[in-house]
């Protein structure tokens, strides 16, 4: 008789008791069992990685240090695409400031239309290229290069400290 469909990989601390027929169930079915029994289980589970760092933290660290490079070099090239992604799509396909043209991605940026860039990013403690993404690229962005946006900056004032101070005297 042939094995059944495995679906996936058990928790950290094996096989949940009471689980024999919750591997064989549909996917959607098992991820939801999954996700109530890691809430049932945090406690646990955050014990158990606790425990498993602690005893292993030489293996741990020589893992990282081995593939720290290579980690890196995977890190950086995703960024790169989904800054391309989002530069392109908040340009309307051409990867190019909207406003003079400029088509170096390198100082090419995503720009809030209507401002209050700042205090959203502030909001979000990073990963804005990402949040921008996961919300399905909202509306109220545009792809602007550096000059333009510090030009659009001081002619709506977005600015604060001694940029203000300097603009107020001229």
């Amino acid at each position: 008789m042939p094995e059944k469909q495995y679906w996936g990989k058990p928790t950290p601390m094996g096989r949940p008791k009471g689980a024999k027929n919750k591997w064989h169930q549909s996917p959607e079915e098992r991820k939801a069992y999954l996700k109530d029994y890691k809430a049932t289980h945090k406690r646990e589970e955050q014990e158990y990685w606790k425990e498993y760092k602690r005893n292993n933290s030489e293996k741990i660290k020589a893992r990282y240090l081995s593939n720290s490079e290579a980690n890196k070099v995977k890190i950086r090239a995703r960024a790169r695409e989904l800054k391309r992604e989002l530069l392109s799509h908040y340009s309307n396909g051409t990867l190019k400031c909207v406003k003079c043209g400029f088509d170096d991605y390198r100082a090419l940026t995503i720009d809030h239309i209507n401002g209050g860039g700042t205090a959203h990013r502030r909001l979000l403690k990073g990963g804005f290229y990402a949040w921008l993404r996961k919300n399905n690229l909202p509306e109220g962005y545009q792809t602007l290069c550096m000059n333009c946006q510090w030009i659009k900056r001081s002619e709506n004032r977005e600015y604060k400290g001694i940029a203000q101070r300097i603009n107020d005297k001229n």
